[in-house]
């Protein structure tokens, strides 16, 4: 026996599952619009926050100077040398033992050149012999400019000046013509200062003797004597030859007459 209402509930699904499409049709119809989809507004998401642009400078050609190095420009000032009170003696080197050479007048001035190197001393060009030099003694000048900037030179060894040579007497008779006759000699060295001297004696007859050495410890002449013996009549001579500290001559002449 079949139960009335679950008949009437399976009749009435029947009937909504066929009118529901019919219906949406119809909604067409009457004008209605049909739903659409509106999407959904996407999350916020960050902005970022823009860089700044710093512009880049391009490199320039020209280059850039460097800084200049400094050049010094001081250079030392001339130092002078001026004699007051008097003139002032001008001397082979820098010391009393060496020979006076010469002299800067008074009021005069002049360059300082160089110095010792105590400063005691102070070189100078020779003022009557020019390209010829001097040295003055510190004390005895006035100085203007600072001395300590003048270049130290070292001392200049003395030198011969001078050789002579006396035969005494210059001509002599020789009584009866007997020989050997002798003639006295004196020879004399002169030195500007502190020095070494070589020298050599030699004869008109051929004779010589050897090289030899004296030291001298100031300027001055230095006189030696000897004798010169001849064997003939007729002229006859005694020379000396320094060869150091600088080569220099000197010879005396005679003569032997027979009556």
């Amino acid at each position: 026996m079949r139960h009335p209402s679950r008949g009437l509930v399976v009749f009435m699904l029947t009937l909504a599952l066929v009118v529901s499409p019919s219906l949406a049709c119809r909604a067409g119809d009457l004008g209605l619009a049909a739903p659409t989809a509106t999407p959904l507004p996407r999350p916020p998401t960050d902005t970022p926050t823009p860089t700044e642009v710093v512009p880049t400078i391009p490199p320039s050609d020209t280059p850039v100077p460097e800084s200049p190095t400094p050049v010094p420009t001081d250079t030392p000032s001339e130092v002078t040398v001026t004699a007051a009170g008097g003139e002032v003696a001008c001397r082979f080197g820098p010391a009393s033992e060496y020979s006076i050479d010469g002299k800067l007048a008074d009021g005069v001035t002049t360059l300082a050149l160089a110095r010792n190197s105590s400063s005691s001393w102070i070189r100078i060009e020779h003022q009557t012999h020019p390209g010829r030099n001097c040295w003055l003694k510190a004390e005895d000048v006035s100085v203007s400019g600072n001395l300590a900037s003048v270049p130290v030179e070292a001392a200049p060894a003395g030198i011969v000046t001078d050789v002579t040579v006396d035969v005494s007497p210059s001509e002599a008779t020789v009584s009866g013509c007997v020989f050997p006759y002798t003639f006295s000699v004196e020879f004399r060295i002169t030195v500007t200062g502190p020095a070494t001297v070589k020298f050599k004696r030699s004869l008109s007859n051929g004779n010589s003797a050897p090289v030899e050495t004296q030291t001298y410890t100031t300027f001055g002449t230095y006189a030696f004597t000897d004798h010169l013996r001849v064997g003939s009549a007729g002229g006859h001579w005694f020379q000396v030859d320094v060869t150091s500290p600088n080569p220099m001559s000197g010879r005396g002449d005679a003569k032997a007459n027979c009556p």
